[in-house]
């Protein structure tokens, strides 16, 4: 499937809902009843062709950065972080935490998020791989094992060797548009490049009390390194 076809396709479902929305303006002028909104105050309203009343700008076509082409990195770092938000992937995340957090259920409840993430840093020259958790409660055993252990699924997902084809299925996207090997040599930089990460954010006390663990890889066969930090907030800052 080429970037052609995938425009030719979305222009044709673009052209397809247009239609469909004129035939049914269409039938709703030519014979049908009109019928009442149940409500006063909806039947009472206005009407407005909202697309004509939109201010115009030319703001966004006029700004060199937001016009700038993607990068074929960008590109695949983007397909990369796709992924690890998959429902499957995530799943394999929850998981875990399931087993390893007593989740809160304080008076001021915070969902749990988890954040795939896949982000190129200049600073570095590398790539950051990995999730971002936080709101989890109590933890039943120590965070580091969990860390740990949601740090050693990257490398199901996103190798730094050994990597065979995964990222030319899972990266490459439309731009898969030769042979395979083609792309290996620029693959094999990418997967030389990431880091795995796991930012951990554990909190307890009515969301007063945060314990922060972040645990990173920078290379297939490198020692895992660690980060802490831990606050309590003052008891009139609850709000």
């Amino acid at each position: 499937m080429n970037t052609l076809y995938i425009r030719v396709r979305r222009t044709s479902l673009i052209a397809g809902l247009l239609v469909l929305l004129l035939t049914m303006a269409s039938q709703a002028q030519d014979g049908e009843v009109k019928v009442p909104f149940l409500f006063s105050d909806d039947e009472t309203l206005d009407q407005t062709e909202l697309n004509k009343v939109i201010p115009r700008s030319r703001d966004l076509q006029g700004d060199p950065y937001l016009n700038a082409p993607m990068t074929r990195l960008e590109y695949m770092l983007t397909m990369l972080e796709t992924g690890l938000n998959s429902e499957q992937d995530r799943s394999v995340v929850h998981k875990q935490l399931s087993d390893a957090f007593e989740y809160s259920r304080a008076k001021l409840p915070k969902t749990v998020s988890t954040t795939g993430f896949a982000r190129y840093s200049r600073e570095t020259g590398r790539i950051a791989v990995g999730y971002r958790i936080e709101g989890v409660g109590k933890p039943k055993k120590a965070m580091r094992t969990t860390c740990d252990d949601i740090l050693s699924k990257l490398k199901i997902v996103a190798p730094q060797g050994d990597m065979g084809y995964l990222y030319h299925n899972t990266v490459l996207g439309v731009l898969a548009q030769d042979d395979y090997s083609k792309y290996t040599p620029a693959l094999e930089i990418l997967e030389r490049s990431i880091v795995h990460k796991v930012i951990l954010v554990s909190q307890t006390e009515e969301l007063r009390v945060t314990h922060a663990l972040i645990c990173q890889r920078t290379g297939k066969d490198a020692p895992i390194q660690y980060y802490r930090y831990s606050f309590k907030l003052p008891e009139e800052d609850r709000s």
